[in-house]
C-alpha cells in the first residue's frame, strides 16, 4: 500500500490490541517505522498504518535465509536504545524476539507493538508460544515488566554472538 499521494510505501496491519503510544514514542525517535495512523475500527480491531522499511529484514530473516547475513552491530545498539527509551517512559515491549527486530540501512527498528503497554499495568496475552525462551515470570495474562524485556534482550544478544 502507499500513502494517498503515492509518495510513501506503507504497511497496513490489523491487531486486537496495539501499543500506539509506545510505537509513537519510538517512531519519533527513529527507532520504529513512522506511525501514520492507529485507531480501533469495526469489531474492536486496530488498523495500523506505518512506513514500510526499505530494504528491511528481520534479524530472524537475516540469519535464516539461504545466504545468511551478519546482523550489523548498530542494530543491537539501537534495540538497546529503544528499550531504554520505552522503560524511561514506563512502557514495556513484551515481545522482543528476532522476528520483531528489523535491520534497515545499518539501523535497528522495533516492529510489532501488539503487546507493548505500561509496565506493571498491561498483561501478556492468553496465548504464548511455549517454544520461546521467556523470563520465568512470563505466562498467560501475567503483568508485564521491564525485567522481562531486559531478559529477552539478553537472549537476543546471546543468539547473535
Amino acid at each position: 500500500a502507499a500513502t494517498p499521494d503515492g509518495a510513501t510505501e506503507v504497511v497496513v496491519k490489523f491487531a486486537s490490541r496495539y501499543g500506539k503510544a509506545a510505537h509513537r514514542l519510538l517512531s519519533d525517535a527513529k527507532l520504529a517505522p513512522k506511525l501514520h495512523w492507529c485507531e480501533p475500527i469495526i469489531g474492536g480491531l486496530f488498523m495500523v498504518v506505518m512506513d514500510h522499511l526499505e530494504d528491511g529484514a528481520s534479524i530472524w530473516r537475516l540469519r535464516n535465509s539461504s545466504r545468511p547475513k551478519p546482523v550489523p552491530e548498530a542494530v543491537l545498539r539501537d534495540v538497546k536504545r529503544a528499550l531504554k527509551l520505552l522503560h524511561e517512559n514506563r512502557f514495556v515491549f513484551g515481545d522482543l524476539r528476532d522476528t520483531n527486530v528489523v535491520s534497515s540501512k545499518e539501523q535497528g527498528f522495533l516492529v510489532d507493538f501488539d503487546w507493548a503497554g505500561k509496565e506493571g499495568e498491561d498483561r501478556y496475552p492468553a496465548a504464548l508460544n511455549e517454544n520461546n525462551k521467556w523470563h520465568a515470570e512470563v505466562r498467560a495474562h501475567a503483568v508485564m515488566s521491564k525485567a522481562h524485556d531486559d531478559y529477552q534482550f539478553e537472549q537476543l544478544e546471546a543468539q547473535l554472538k
